[in-house]
C-alpha cells in the first residue's frame, strides 16, 4: 500500500462522526401506579314514592340542575288539605278550652280532673295535627341535594306506588373514582396522593384529582385494596360509568432526565455516549453506564452516571466506539454545531 492510501485511511478513521447532542437537564419525576377506575357521582339517588298515589305536578324537566330543597313532586291532597283544616280547627278549639280551664283553676271555680281531660285533649289535637302535615310532607317530594336530574321516568296525572322509579338526581360537581392497587404498595398510599385519569370519551385530556379514602381491608384474593379518588367536575363532562386510566403519582423529586433515544442497552445493564473534549481540544464520545429509574415518554431518569449539563448523544451513536472523534449538529446531515 502506499504512503499516500495509508495516510488516506488514516484520515477517513479520524474523520468524526456527526451526531445530535442534548444536555442533561434535571427536571420533576414521580413514580407512577396504573389502575383502571369507574367514575361515580358524589352523591347519587333515585326518587321514588312512599305512597300510593297520583301525580298533580312536576317541577322538572329532564337534565334541570336543582338546588337542595326543591320541589321536584307534587301529589294530589285535596282529601288531606281539608284533614289540615279540621286539625287546625280541632287544635285551635283545644287550646282555647285549655286557656278557659286554666283560669278556672286560677279562681278555684274548676277541678284538676277538669284540667287534665282538656289537656289531654290539646295534646291529642297537636298530635293529629302533626300527623296531617306529616301526610302533606309525604305528598311533596323536594330533592334532597344540589344536582343535575336524569330522564324522568314519569308524567303528571300517571298513579305510583312505593319503590316506583320517578326520575334519578345526580351530583356530578364533584367525582368519584374507584380503582384497586396492589398492597405492595400499601405503604404509598394516603390521603392528598395526586391522581391522573383518562377516558376514551375525551381522548388526549387528563383529569387531576386526589386521594380521597384508602379502604382499610386489602382484598385476600386479589391482593389489592380499593382507592377512592375525587376529580373535581365543574363543567359536568365526566359521567358516571365511564371507565378511566388512573395514574397514582407519589415520590415527587428533582430527578436528572435525558432523551429515551441515548439508551443502549446491553444485557443488565445500561450505556449512553456522552460528548467530551480530550487533550487535544477535540469532540470525542465517551461511554458511561448509568443507572435509571422511572420512565415516561420519550424521557428517562437517570439515578446516577451522569451529572446536568453532560451532552449526551441521543442520535448518531451506531457508528461510535469510545474515543469516536464526533461532531455535533442539530439533525444528522444538517448543520454543524460549533463545540468550541
Amino acid at each position: 500500500m502506499t504512503l499516500a492510501l495509508v495516510a488516506n485511511a488514516h484520515a477517513q478513521q479520524r474523520a468524526p462522526v456527526d451526531v445530535v447532542i442534548e444536555p442533561v437537564r434535571e427536571t420533576t419525576f414521580m413514580d407512577r401506579i396504573e389502575a383502571l377506575g369507574t367514575l361515580q357521582a358524589n352523591e347519587l339517588v333515585e326518587i321514588g314514592a312512599l305512597i300510593t298515589e297520583r301525580i298533580d305536578k312536576l317541577y322538572f324537566e329532564d337534565g334541570d340542575v336543582v338546588e337542595e330543597g326543591a320541589l321536584l313532586v307534587q301529589f294530589e291532597m285535596n282529601q288531606e288539605i281539608a284533614l289540615l283544616a279540621e286539625a287546625e280547627a280541632v287544635l285551635e278549639n283545644a287550646t282555647l278550652e285549655l286557656e278557659r280551664v286554666d283560669d278556672l283553676i286560677k279562681r278555684g271555680v274548676a277541678t284538676a280532673t277538669e284540667l287534665s281531660q282538656r289537656q289531654r285533649e290539646f295534646a291529642v289535637a297537636k298530635a293529629r295535627l302533626r300527623a296531617v302535615r306529616a301526610q302533606i310532607d309525604d305528598r311533596s317530594i323536594r330533592a334532597p341535594f344540589a344536582g343535575t336530574i336524569g330522564i324522568r321516568d314519569i308524567s303528571v296525572g300517571a298513579t305510583v306506588s312505593p319503590g316506583d322509579l320517578i326520575a334519578r338526581i345526580a351530583d356530578t360537581r364533584v367525582m368519584k373514582l374507584d380503582f384497586s392497587v396492589p398492597s405492595t404498595f400499601l405503604a404509598d398510599l394516603r390521603k392528598g396522593t395526586r391522581i391522573e385519569g383518562r377516558t376514551r370519551a375525551y381522548p388526549g385530556e387528563t383529569f387531576v384529582g386526589e386521594v380521597a379514602t384508602v379502604d382499610s381491608v386489602v382484598d385476600p384474593v386479589t391482593r389489592s385494596v380499593l382507592v377512592r379518588a375525587l376529580i373535581p367536575n365543574d363543567d359536568g363532562r365526566l359521567r358516571p360509568g365511564l371507565l378511566m386510566t388512573v395514574d397514582l403519582l407519589f415520590n415527587e423529586r428533582q430527578g436528572l432526565a435525558v432523551d429515551e433515544r441515548a439508551l443502549i442497552p446491553d444485557g443488565r445493564q445500561t450505556f449512553v455516549f456522552v460528548a467530551e473534549q480530550n487533550d487535544d481540544g477535540q469532540l470525542v464520545a465517551a461511554q458511561r453506564e448509568v443507572r435509571i429509574g422511572v420512565r415516561r415518554v420519550g424521557t428517562v431518569e437517570i439515578v446516577s452516571g451522569l451529572s446536568v449539563g453532560d451532552q449526551v448523544v441521543i442520535e448518531g451513536m451506531m457508528k461510535l466506539r469510545p474515543n469516536t472523534n464526533i461532531r455535533a449538529t442539530t439533525e444528522l446531515g444538517v448543520n454543524p454545531v460549533d463545540s468550541s
